[in-house]
């Protein structure tokens, strides 16, 4: 490109002009023109270009940009993690240092109490005692299992200064002993009832006012003890109530209660001592007790079959 300079010269040269001017003078422009308009040799340097007005912009880079989205992903993530094991770590504090659950809780009372002998599934019955006279080998098993119950109250363990030291099982009526087979050979037999351990419960007595509800059979209300869990046992689905008598006591005695490391859990010892023969009885238990429900949880069911 020609320089400022070069463009005033030729102006000024065609303005001197003539019509009249000599073949020389023509010449002369050419070669003028010539060298205004030769190009740069490889040497020259080239001429500056005018300063851009806009800000440049990066070229795209994606592997940057996918680098920055795994860095972010990750650091959520991460923090996501920490607070997972934050609250847990919180909870797992709130859970141990919980109190601990109150003696006057309400139970759940299935699985709490142990039939013995144990109950039955049949083919054409469940959960039933069934008591054959006339065969030595089942009477016979069914005894071995009340004595080796009865023989594990009798060893004594330490005492425990916070309560009982051992269950009187002295107390239990002559009629459920090993001498006469505990009435499976006579028909006449005796089941076992165990309160098994459960541990931080303590049965709440009635008071006057709770006794005084017309939900409480009349026979609980006149033989009650505030220091029992009291038992009342029924016969069902029979004609007439069968005889049901109760050793030691006509329950559990509280004092029994809660569960120790150490002491063995209380027995109620029920007698049938006139059943009927061939005839299925249902016999209902139930626990009174003010935090147990008489709905359901308060009461055990088995039968008894006697032929």
């Amino acid at each position: 490109m020609p320089s400022p300079e070069d463009v005033h010269q030729l102006r000024c040269f065609n303005s001197s002009d003539s019509p009249s001017r000599p073949m020389g003078t023509v010449s002369n422009l050419k070669l003028h023109v010539g060298r205004l308009f030769k190009p740069a040799t490889h040497g020259s340097a080239p001429s500056p270009s005018p300063p851009s007005s806009q800000t440049s912009i990066p070229p795209w880079n994606p592997a940057r940009r996918i680098v920055t989205f795994v860095c972010l992903v990750s650091l959520i993530c991460t923090a996501i993690i920490v607070a997972v094991v934050v609250a847990a770590v919180l909870l797992s504090k709130h859970v141990m240092q919980a109190p601990r659950p109150q003696r006057y809780r309400k139970l759940q009372f299935n699985a709490a109490v142990e039939v013995v002998p144990k109950p039955q599934n049949l083919v054409d019955r469940t959960n039933t005692i069934v008591v054959h006279r006339k065969s030595p080998a089942a009477w016979q098993s069914q005894s071995r299992q009340l004595q080796s119950l009865l023989d594990s109250y009798r060893t004594k363990g330490p005492c425990d200064p916070g309560g009982a030291c051992s269950f009187p099982v002295g107390l239990v009526s002559e009629n459920c002993s090993a001498t006469d087979h505990f009435g499976y050979r006579t028909g006449a037999p005796c089941v076992a009832l165990v309160f098994r351990k459960v541990q931080d419960w303590t049965p709440q007595p009635f008071t006057k006012e709770d006794l005084a509800s017309p939900t409480v059979p009349e026979d609980v209300r006149a033989g009650y003890d505030p220091g029992l869990l009291f038992v009342s046992c029924k016969s069902e689905h029979i004609n007439r109530d069968i005889d049901i008598r109760y050793s030691p006591y006509h329950g559990f005695p509280v004092r029994f209660f809660p569960a120790r490391e150490g002491r063995l859990p209380p027995l109620l010892m029920l007698h049938f001592p006139n059943p009927p023969l061939k005839t299925e009885v249902w016999v209902t238990c139930r626990f009174w007790a003010k935090n147990l429900d008489q709905t359901g949880n308060g009461k055990l069911t088995f039968k008894l079959f006697v032929m």
